[in-house]
C-alpha cells in the first residue's frame, strides 16, 4: 500500500469510512476480541491511537494488523485533504 505523507502525531479526525471488508474479518470473533477489535479500529481511525492489548485479544490484534494500512492510509488521505487541492495551473 502507498502513503503519500506522513500524519502528525496529535492529528485527530470527527469521522471515518468504515467498508464492508473491515465487517467481515470481525463478524465471526468471540464478543470481547470482537469488542476490542472495533475499538481499536476506531481510536486509531480517529486519533491515531493503539490501543489494543496483544496479550489480553491476540486475536483482535491480529485482525488490527491487517486493517491498520488501510486506516492509515485514509488517515493520510484526509490530513492531505486538508491542504487543499492542487495548485493552480498544475493541470
Amino acid at each position: 500500500m502507498e502513503t503519500f505523507d506522513k500524519v502528525p502525531a496529535g492529528y485527530k479526525r470527527n469521522s471515518f469510512t468504515a467498508y464492508e471488508n473491515y465487517f467481515e474479518p470481525l463478524k465471526s470473533l468471540p464478543d470481547n476480541e470482537r469488542l476490542a477489535a472495533y475499538d481499536a479500529i476506531v481510536a486509531y481511525a480517529l486519533n491515531g491511537e493503539e490501543i489494543i492489548d496483544p496479550v489480553k485479544n491476540p486475536i483482535a490484534n491480529m485482525v488490527f494488523g491487517i486493517l491498520k494500512p488501510y486506516l492509515y492510509n485514509d488517515r493520510v488521505k484526509s490530513y492531505n485533504g486538508k491542504k487543499g487541492g492542487a495548485p493552480v495551473g498544475s493541470k
